[in-house]
């Protein structure tokens, strides 16, 4: 594993893609005993791209200590892991994170972007509230149209109609 990790990699996407709870199970127990920053972000990464296509999955057990431990870690592409396996999850915290990306004037366009796709994908259901503050922002209100026209909320026309009212 550790001397080949191609296959390592190509190993742990295999066990998430099984769609067995007990096998999901199984990788982020791994990501929550291990202290290993390496082996933690091929775990998550595996993880992650063995689950993709699927909705919301049901967090195992040790999740909650495997998401803090990968956000505790202090690395850049372990957090962004870690966040895009909560949304998975429909963990509360990781998608209160992604808001508050998009929300986030100073952050970059393209975390914002992804954070906005992340949650629309995962059919947040707070994220109508975030992407009606953003129709005033012109770099994002395209992707925030798009996005708001998969949710059926009384307040969502009126606003929209207001912002284009000259």
């Amino acid at each position: 594993g550790l001397t080949m990790p191609t296959v390592r990699q190509f190993m742990i996407r295999r066990i998430a893609e099984m769609d067995a709870p007990e096998a999901i199970a199984l990788l982020v127990a791994r990501i929550a005993a291990s202290t290993d920053v390496d082996e933690q972000l091929a775990l998550a990464t595996g993880l992650r791209i063995g689950m993709q296509g699927r909705r919301q999955t049901t967090p195992p057990e040790a999740w909650p200590e495997a998401f803090g431990n990968m956000l505790a870690a202090g690395n850049a592409e372990l957090k962004m892991q870690a966040v895009a396996l909560g949304v998975s999850f429909g963990d509360a915290a990781a998608m209160a994170r992604l808001r508050n990306t998009i929300a986030d004037k100073e952050a970059p366009l393209a975390s914002r972007r992804e954070a906005l796709e992340s949650l629309r994908r995962a059919k947040d259901p707070l994220l109508p509230e975030v992407l009606l503050d953003l129709l005033d922002q012109g770099t994002l209100r395209r992707a925030s149209l798009a996005a708001l026209a998969q949710y059926d909320a009384p307040q969502i026309p009126a606003q929209v109609l207001a912002v284009y009212e000259s």
